[in-house]
């Protein structure tokens, strides 16, 4: 019942009933031919009957060929359309989802449920619904013939077709329970082709490609398997239904057979023509409808699927937890990298909102890794992030209220407006406010478009400390309460490492800082410290006295 007010609800608000009313004529204008045939052979032909009727004939064929074009732009043109906002709405949440969830599901698998509902939604609301008046228009059409031969005749076929689209419903538990495995086993199956092919170089590197080529070779068999069994069941569905049809074809010959029988002067000839072209293309509209009863059942589980996928994206709860934090505990943390063993463990790190922290500590010893598994990005193995929310202590995988910065963060091929404030409105005044704190305004001015200038792809047009600006500037303007840094002064010239810190002090000073460094003066403007071990360690840097940090800093 959810299903039928959801297709119902988009089939409203997409205004997909002016396309039903486009269907219902095209399908009209197709038995046309039909209709204008029987009227005229009704009666004996004369050289006048016989050219009015092609005369009718042309104007008809050219009417619906016009016709029948302009509704298949206009279906076009609304498919497009409709598919358009289907993955702007799923995109939009999915960029949502914590990132514990896209991590364990994994992108290509979220891709596939995602792109798989979207078609399904849009075939069952266009496509089934024009099939449905396929069958309404052809069961009018035949009903109408079959009684001007005989009113029990029609009856009797109209009643055998009923029987014929129950019948495939009685069989729709098993296609349900067939569909429902060999969607998640072929979508599965697909995701990981699609990371074994988009990853072709790393197995190439680690002389890995018999043990995936094996792999996918042993997981296709099982898909294999499984479509094959839905297919055979398909197909005694399939002769299910051929008897049902035939059966009332064979009980319409009959009858004009008998007909004959009674009246030697009956046209039967052309009724037999009539009959079996008109059913035959009748036949084919049954078939549709009765075969998108198969639609039915993938819609049903695709949006099934579908639905159990936005469920993860809990928006209450990560707008909450932005709100209503206000310190976050890591404890007994452990994570190791699989391919090099390499390690790192945090007994205890505290974070309270408004801390400008700082972290120290040898190249390699896990510092950007740590920072990896805060923001998500990395899946640790032992303990948890913890956030009080003043009222209740709860326990999530990672912290989402951020926004990472680092060297390695790019850039888009787009304008200096659109980088900065990606989506966020902001006046030029604003924008030129935020460029000025960073030293960037006079550049930025002098753009030939200004804020409309063009940033080249990889921003190979700006030098290293105006990429970094650029990058703060914009985690400034999103606004999110907590900053990570990874190396934000490295490999700067001493003006543009001012100009980052002047930031960082100015513009940050309320929300919560972690900053990955070995610059000693970014070290100093923060209020507490961490510092990693070459083991990777990573602990709590208590001072010994005022002006004591874990590096050395110009005093």
């Amino acid at each position: 019942m959810n299903l039928i007010k959801r297709v119902f609800r988009e089939f409203l608000e997409n205004r997909f009933y002016i396309l039903f009313i486009f269907s219902f004529l095209v399908q009209l204008l197709a038995y046309g031919y039909s209709l204008i045939t029987a009227f005229f052979f009704m009666e004996q032909f004369t050289f006048n009957r016989l050219m009015t009727f092609i005369c009718i004939l042309a104007v008809f064929y050219i009417f619906q060929s016009l016709f029948s074009g302009l509704v298949r732009i206009y279906s076009e043109k609304k498919a497009r359309v409709y598919q358009r906002s289907l993955r702007r709405k799923s995109l939009v949440t999915i960029l949502h989802m914590p990132s514990e969830k896209i991590i364990n599901l994994g992108l290509q698998y979220i891709k596939e449920i995602v792109t798989d509902a979207n078609n399904q939604l849009y075939t069952i609301v266009s496509s089934y619904l024009t099939s449905v008046v396929n069958v309404i228009v052809g069961l009018i059409v035949l009903t109408i013939s079959l009684s001007k031969q005989s009113i029990w005749i029609a009856v009797a076929a109209l009643i055998l077709i009923g029987l014929t689209i129950l019948a495939n419903f009685r069989l729709l538990k098993k296609k349900v329970k067939l569909a429902k495995e060999y969607f998640n086993m072929n979508a599965s199956y697909r995701a990981m082709v699609n990371d074994v092919q988009n990853n072709t170089l790393t197995i190439k590197k680690l002389d890995a490609e018999e043990y995936f080529a094996q792999k996918i070779d042993y997981n296709s068999k099982d898909v294999d398997i499984k479509g094959v069994e839905k297919t055979a069941y398909d197909v005694q569905c399939q002769w299910i239904f051929d008897v049902f049809t035939y059966s009332i074809l064979l009980i319409i010959l009959g009858s004009i057979a008998y007909i004959l029988y009674k009246d030697p002067s009956y046209g039967a000839l052309f009724w037999v023509i009539f009959y079996t072209g008109i059913f035959s293309q009748l036949k084919g509209q049954i078939s549709a409808v009765t075969q998108s009863i198969q639609s039915v059942v993938d819609f049903r589980i695709s949006m099934q699927r579908y639905d159990d996928l936005m469920a993860e994206c809990n928006m209450e709860e990560v707008s909450l937890l932005h709100k209503k934090w206000k310190d976050i505990t890591v404890s007994n943390l452990d994570f190791t990298y699989q391919s090099s063993g390499h390690s790192i463990h945090v007994d205890k790190f505290f974070i309270q909102r408004g801390d400008h922290i700082s972290l120290t500590g040898p190249s390699g010893s896990g510092k950007s890794t740590f920072l990896g598994v805060l923001r998500g990005e990395l899946e640790y193995r032992n303990g948890e992030i913890s956030y009080d929310t003043r009222k209740k202590t709860r326990i999530v995988p990672y912290i989402e209220d951020c926004v990472f910065i680092s060297q390695a963060l790019n850039l888009f091929n787009d304008t200096l407006r659109n980088n900065l404030c990606l989506g966020h409105e902001l006046s030029d005044d604003e924008i030129y406010k935020l460029l000025d704190e960073a030293g960037m305004k006079e550049w930025a001015m002098s753009l030939p478009q200004g804020l409309d200038s063009m940033i080249s792809e990889n921003a190979a047009n700006l030098s290293d400390g105006q990429k970094m600006r650029i990058k703060i500037l914009r985690g400034i303007i999103g606004g999110r309460e907590i900053v990570i840094m990874d190396e934000p002064s490295s490999n700067l010239d001493l003006k543009s490492s001012e100009q980052i810190r002047d930031l960082i002090c100015n513009d940050l000073k309320d929300k919560t800082v972690i900053i990955s460094t070995h610059d000693p003066d970014l070290v100093k403007i923060c209020n507490r410290h961490y510092v990693t071990d070459k083991d990777g360690n990573i602990t709590e840097f208590i001072p010994n006295h005022e002006g004591d940090y874990p590096i050395k800093v110009n005093q």
